[in-house]
C-alpha cells in the first residue's frame, strides 16, 4: 500500500482524506454492486 511504501509524513491531510475518500467510494460501489 501507498502508505506503507512512503512515510506518513509525505501526505498532508487533503491528500489523505481524498486517498480515504476514494477508496470508501470503491467499497460502497462494490458493496451496492455486490
Amino acid at each position: 500500500m501507498l502508505l506503507q511504501r512512503y512515510p506518513a509524513g509525505l501526505f498532508n491531510e487533503a491528500e489523505l482524506e481524498a486517498l480515504l475518500r476514494v477508496l470508501t467510494e470503491r467499497v460502497d460501489c462494490s458493496g451496492k454492486l455486490g
